[in-house]
């Protein structure tokens, strides 16, 4: 949900807030509790819930966007807690901001920086998926492959992502 027209100082009514929070954040709680007997049985399982650099306190420095802001802080919230309840069963969880992408909701976010590509962030994921351990449970990762900061200063750990160098 990110409509930033209802999403202002101004304009975040109520009924949008908890939308928000319910579809970006409450579902991905509810969702893993569904999927866990599954999760717990496989072999070296993986969570990586899919977030945004909005949700990040160290990353904010636009404003706004407070119900899509607080909803993703809340996804990273989620993923952290259940990275510490599931790391003694072997479980890793990541989370993931797939970035700007060419889509429809890309043409809302003038001004945040380039858009990519659909399939090449979604490879891009699916290769730090395959390559984080039990180690790396409860990190946030960019889609380049490089650990983001939950606060203060970005850390830039990469855990080199097919070779790729990325400079910043």
């Amino acid at each position: 949900m990110f409509q930033p027209d209802k999403d202002k100082p101004t304009t975040t009514a109520w009924d949008f807030l908890s939308k928000s929070l319910a579809v970006n954040s409450s579902c991905v709680l509810l969702l893993t509790q569904a999927f866990l007997p599954n999760i717990l049985a496989a072999n070296k399982a993986k969570i990586a819930f899919m977030s945004s650099r909005m949700g990040s306190m160290s990353d904010n420095t636009s404003g706004c966007l407070y119900a899509y802001r607080a909803s993703k802080a809340a996804v990273n919230s989620i993923g952290v807690s259940v990275s510490i309840d599931l790391k003694g069963k072997v479980v890793t969880v990541i989370l993931l901001p797939p970035g700007i992408n060419n889509t429809n909701l890309a043409g809302g976010l003038g001004g945040f920086g380039p858009a990519f590509e659909p399939d090449v962030t979604a490879e891009r994921l699916l290769t730090l998926v395959n390559e984080t351990t039990i180690e790396d449970t409860g990190k946030f990762f960019q889609h380049e492959g490089y650990e983001l900061a939950w606060y203060g200063k970005e850390t830039r750990h990469y855990i080199g992502v097919m070779g790729w160098s990325f400079a910043h």
